[in-house]
């Protein structure tokens, strides 16, 4: 409760009054606080925005790296060189109800005459094909020129 010269005990305290008599009261101070109306509404639509928007805009660079973007899958089908894959693992990563859930496949490559490389791909995969990949199976694939990214054809 806020209690202060206009402010008799037990009068109604608003929602916003509680909230900011608890957050100027903390740990630091012992007794109750007043706070008016108009600076608990200052506090609340001009104060806290601004240090959530500083807070999040932190957050925000602090996870953006400087790294490029990373390849997608859709640029890897449309301009990969072809190749074929057998399936060495398969490992479904969505949930049960997810109608493309994010496979993690472990493929051995061959790309023309050069020697097969393994590579691990991760890509979602409609549910109806998730049937037909299973360890063993040869698949299409299309990979990058450096051979670090790839994607399975469905």
């Amino acid at each position: 409760m806020v209690v202060g010269p206009d402010r008799p005990a037990g009068g109604g305290d608003t929602l916003v009054n509680v909230l900011i008599g608890a957050v100027l009261v903390g740990p630091v101070l012992a007794g109750p606080v007043a706070v008016s109306q108009a600076l608990a509404l200052l506090l609340l639509f001009v104060v806290l925005p601004f240090l959530v928007a500083g807070l999040v805009i932190a957050f925000v660079s602090w996870r953006s790296s400087g790294d490029p973007p990373p390849v997608r899958t859709s640029d890897v089908l449309a301009t990969g060189e072809p190749g074929s894959a057998e399936v060495l693992t398969v490992k479904p990563m969505g949930g049960f109800l997810d109608p493309r859930p994010m496979v993690r496949m472990g493929l051995r490559i061959r790309v023309g005459a050069s020697d097969p490389f393994d590579l691990e791909v991760t890509q979602s995969i409609p549910r109806a094909h998730l049937r037909d990949i299973k360890p063993g199976e040869t698949v299409e694939v299309r990979v990058t020129a450096d051979h670090s990214v790839g994607a399975v054809l469905l």
